[in-house]
């Protein structure tokens, strides 16, 4: 009896051993076998914006959103605050270089303060057309440039873009560098900008845009300069009378993500993370392209007094403005002006 008692002790200590084993390889297959993972770490990306839920920019967010989070299984997921609920640009951007926000996308002109060679971008009447944007922006020197923005430890996604900046104001029409003459301008908080509305005539006043609006509206500023879809969604016709087509700058948006987030993702989620910024970037384009054609047309139906120039008009503010490239050559880096100057000519 005694040894039959120990054969059954052994037998059902070997079933135990082999089912806790059969346990374990379970669940180690459970957390990393190829068929899924059931403890997945999570991320959660917050994106936060100055503009309203109707601009292209929210709209190009919503779609990087929606491919992230469904492409992830939603192991990343994004919550998205326009209206400037996170701050103004400046404190957008600072707040993804510590971390505090995960995503922004700036113009590249308030970027500027901490990526000195993007300034290249706010030489006035550098592109003739977004086509031609674009090919500079997709090329080699694009990339470059994009690049640089991680130096400053964010991780430079992408370009979008807010389209070309044009002036608005309630005094009276604007056809030639002289009827700037005394008309206070908000320019965004750009030294180049300011200092291009100088050259050209104009008493510039640097200014972040929650601010803007009611500086129009009191008469403390005479206009401002934006792209037509900002002019349109901001309701700047209800305190502006007269828009002039002058395309002065073209702004590219910076998608910036916080690096520290960016490099902690896995490899697979860096790759839809990617893929999403370029499915987005295609689709912004389009936006800023149609809003371009769609509000010019509305805000004459609003009542503005649009002023389009012809191409001997848009010429003499070009004239006038071309002393800044001399200025601020040296500043931006002689070999990048020049590279910039050989793909747009």
């Amino acid at each position: 009896m005694n040894n039959i008692f120990k054969v059954s002790c052994l037998f059902f200590l070997f079933l135990a051993l082999v089912g806790c084993n059969s346990a374990t390889n379970q669940t180690e297959e459970g957390n990393s076998g190829e068929e899924g993972i059931t403890n997945q770490e999570t991320y959660e990306i917050s994106i936060g914006h100055v503009l309203d839920e109707g601009h292209s920019l929210h709209k190009t967010f919503e779609a990087f959103k929606e491919y992230v989070e469904t492409e992830s299984n939603e192991q990343i997921t994004v919550d998205i605050f326009p209206n400037g609920q996170m701050g103004s640009d400046r404190e957008l951007i600072e707040g993804v270089q510590v971390g505090t926000v995960t995503m922004a996308g700036p113009s590249t002109a308030p970027v500027t303060a901490f990526v000195p060679e993007l300034s290249i971008f706010d030489l006035p009447f550098l592109f003739e057309s977004r086509e031609q944007a674009y090919e500079v922006l997709d090329s080699e020197l694009g990339t470059e440039l994009l690049n640089s923005i991680d130096q400053a430890d964010f991780k430079g996604l992408g370009w979008w873009e807010s389209g070309f900046r044009n002036l608005t104001n309630s005094q009276k029409p604007v056809e030639t560098p002289e009827d700037l003459k005394g008309l206070k301008i908000r320019t965004m908080e750009n030294e180049m900008h300011v200092a291009a509305w100088k050259q050209m005539g104009a008493n510039p006043t640097p200014m972040a845009w929650g601010e803007v609006f009611v500086s129009l509206q009191q008469g403390a500023l005479d206009g401002q300069e934006n792209p037509l879809g900002i002019i349109h969604s901001q309701k700047v016709y209800e305190v502006q009378d007269y828009l002039t087509v002058t395309g002065h700058i073209y702004s590219p948006i910076a998608v910036l993500m916080n690096q520290d987030f960016y490099n902690s993702l896995p490899d697979d989620l860096k790759v839809i993370v990617d893929e999403g910024i370029k499915q987005a970037t295609e689709l912004n384009r389009q936006l800023v392209t149609e809003e371009d054609e769609t509000k010019l047309k509305e805000l004459k139906e609003v009542g503005m007094e649009v002023t389009e120039l012809t191409s001997e008009q848009k010429s003499a503010f070009k004239e006038a403005a071309l002393p800044i490239y001399d200025q601020y050559k040296e500043k931006i880096g002689p070999e990048l002006v020049e590279s910039i100057l050989e793909a747009v000519n």
